[in-house]
């Protein structure tokens, strides 16, 4: 079983990891019809404002713990022996409702066994690295394409 875990940024710059809860308030206006939507990221000792743009979620984790891979990181890895390494992207997939891998030239990987297999397989044979995250580091995935909408679905 994995943990159902998330991170996102404070308003202060710094990264909160624990529990998503998201409010809706409608507006203290009568008149109006607007709502107020907070989200914030409780830990165990406190409930911290996040900025919505930054939240992600805990993709995997290696079973020894030694390694993660969150919605938005940036990974350098080598998908095959005889192919350079390349840039990739942990995304939350809309239309197969899972997370996929995506490459700035918007192919996305279909491997023919599970994604949580596949990065186990990545990381343990020192194929994968996270490098980083498209909210600290969005030149390192093409900043034009950071959004996980942007991308048109491909099978390779």
């Amino acid at each position: 079983m994995r943990d159902i875990l998330f991170r996102g940024r404070d308003y202060h710059g710094n990264w909160r990891y624990g529990n998503l809860c998201h409010y809706k308030e409608e507006s203290p206006v009568p008149e109006t019809t607007e709502c107020y939507e907070q989200y914030t990221i409780n830990t165990c000792s406190e409930e911290i404002e996040i900025i919505p743009e930054t939240i992600g979620q805990l993709v995997w984790k290696s079973s020894d713990g030694s390694h993660e891979v969150w919605e938005g990181d940036i990974i350098e890895c080598r998908l095959f022996r005889c192919f350079p390494s390349s840039i990739c992207m942990a995304v939350w997939d809309t239309n197969t409702l899972s997370f996929r891998l995506r490459w700035p030239g918007q192919i996305q990987y279909r491997s023919k066994y599970s994604f949580v297999d596949f990065l186990g397989d990545l990381f343990a044979g020192g194929e994968g690295v996270v490098i980083g995250n498209i909210h600290d580091n969005p030149r390192l995935f093409n900043e034009e394409k950071k959004k996980s909408e942007a991308f048109k679905e491909t099978e390779s």
